[in-house]
C-alpha cells in the first residue's frame, strides 16, 4: 500500500491515466436522482401546505427530514460524479510500481509484476477496470474506460 507522506512528484511517472466521465452517463444520473429529489420535495410542499398545524406541530419534522433525505439521496450521486470529473482518479505507472491516486492523494499502490490479470467490466449503472493480483485479492477502479484499459493492457504486456 502507498504511504500517504509520499511525494508524488518524486516518482518518475511513465504513464498517467485518468476516469472519465462522459455526458450522457452523467446526464442519467442527474435525470434519475432529480426525479427522487422532485419526489422529496413534492412531499414537503403536499405536507406542508396541506396538513393540519396540529399535525405538522407533531409531524412536521418528520417530514421535513424525510424530504431533506430523498432530496440528498437523489442528488448526492450527480454531485459525486461532476466532482470526479473535476478531480478525476488516476493511475500513475512508474517502472514497476501502479499507484491509484483517489481524490488527489495516493489510495494504494501495488507492483506491476504482482498483478495476475486486468478486466474491463460494464455494468448499466458503472464501468471500470478490475485488476487481480497474484494472491487472488481484487480492486475495482471505478470509471475508467476501455481506452484505459487497454493502455493498461499494453503496459502489462511488456512486462
Amino acid at each position: 500500500m502507498a504511504e500517504s507522506s509520499r511525494d508524488i512528484t518524486l516518482w518518475k511517472e511513465i504513464l498517467k491515466l485518468r476516469s472519465v466521465i462522459p455526458p450522457h452517463f452523467l446526464k442519467k444520473k442527474l435525470y434519475k436522482g432529480l426525479s427522487l429529489a422532485i419526489f422529496g420535495i413534492a412531499f414537503l410542499l403536499i405536507g406542508g401546505t396541506f396538513l393540519p398545524i396540529e399535525r405538522l406541530d407533531r409531524w412536521g419534522f418528520v417530514l421535513f427530514s424525510l424530504s431533506m433525505a430523498l432530496i440528498t439521496l437523489g442528488l448526492l450521486p450527480y454531485r459525486r460524479l461532476a466532482q470526479l470529473q473535476v478531480k478525476p482518479n488516476e493511475l500513475l505507472f512508474t517502472t514497476n510500481e501502479m499507484i491509484f491516486i483517489q481524490r488527489g492523494k495516493p489510495a494504494w499502490s501495488t507492483q506491476l509484476t504482482s498483478i495476475r490479470n486486468i478486466e474491463y467490466r460494464e455494468t448499466k449503472r458503472s464501468f471500470g477496470i478490475v485488476v487481480i493480483l497474484k494472491e487472488n485479492r481484487s480492486f475495482y477502479l471505478p470509471y475508467f474506460n476501455r481506452h484505459a484499459y487497454r493502455e493498461f493492457e499494453d503496459i502489462l504486456k511488456f512486462l
